[in-house]
């Protein structure tokens, strides 16, 4: 199983890695910005890091070759989530990085509303991969892509338009308990949508016949 992580890691650094740099040049922009979709788009784009490493499987035959070495399914599967995991997590944490780089930047550093952007950050970064990858398990990358971009479209057009009224909807802005109640819904529904997702994937790749 850790080989398989590994693996994935290796092929994450050396195909994906303008996904870092491009959360990175977001997270300095963002310093002087206050547009959700700023912060949003380099999550999203990080969540889609496990569907191209998936592309690059199908097109070297790993799926067929793996199955030369004792790994279950189940473990294929989940070290795509895992990596997916990574990413996130390394995304997600430079733009909080620099939304309080930002509230520094203005005089309002406050917590509460910190914990709230992460909260929101973790809804939008785990809502994505849970709806494309059992549609790629299922189908494969070329088959399932026109599902793909429309589960990548919709989620950047809620971004972005998240984008336009997040700082006007106040949404960071509640109070602390309402705050925390936020950041604790927002966690949950990711968490529980990932969750499920693996769990599903796990399901359908068992049952899929691969050439």
């Amino acid at each position: 199983m850790k080989g398989l992580v590994l693996k994935d890691i290796y092929m994450a650094v050396k195909y994906c890695r303008i996904y870092f740099l491009i959360a990175v040049v977001f997270a300095v922009v963002y310093v002087w910005s206050d547009n959700l979709f700023l912060a949003a788009y380099p999550v999203l784009l990080a969540s889609a890091v496990s569907v191209n490493l998936l592309s690059y499987d199908e097109k070297s035959k790993w799926s067929s070759y793996a199955g030369t070495f004792p790994y279950t399914r189940a473990q294929l599967v989940a070290a795509k989530y895992i990596v997916t995991l990574l990413a996130l997590g390394v995304s997600v944490l430079l733009m909080g990085l620099g939304f309080a780089a930002h509230m520094l930047v203005v005089g309002d550093f406050q917590l509460s509303k910190l914990l709230t952007f992460f909260g929101l950050l973790v809804c939008v970064g785990f809502a994505s991969p849970s709806f494309m990858l059992p549609i790629i398990f299922r189908f494969g990358v070329e088959k399932g892509r026109i599902a793909y971009y429309a589960v990548l479209v919709f989620f950047c057009a809620a971004v972005g338009a998240l984008g336009v009224v997040g700082p006007d909807a106040g949404v960071l802005d509640l109070p602390v308990a309402q705050n925390a109640g936020v950041l604790l819904a927002a966690a949950l529904i990711g968490v529980v949508l990932f969750a499920g997702s693996w769990f599903l994937s796990v399901r359908i790749y068992a049952k899929r016949e691969l050439s």
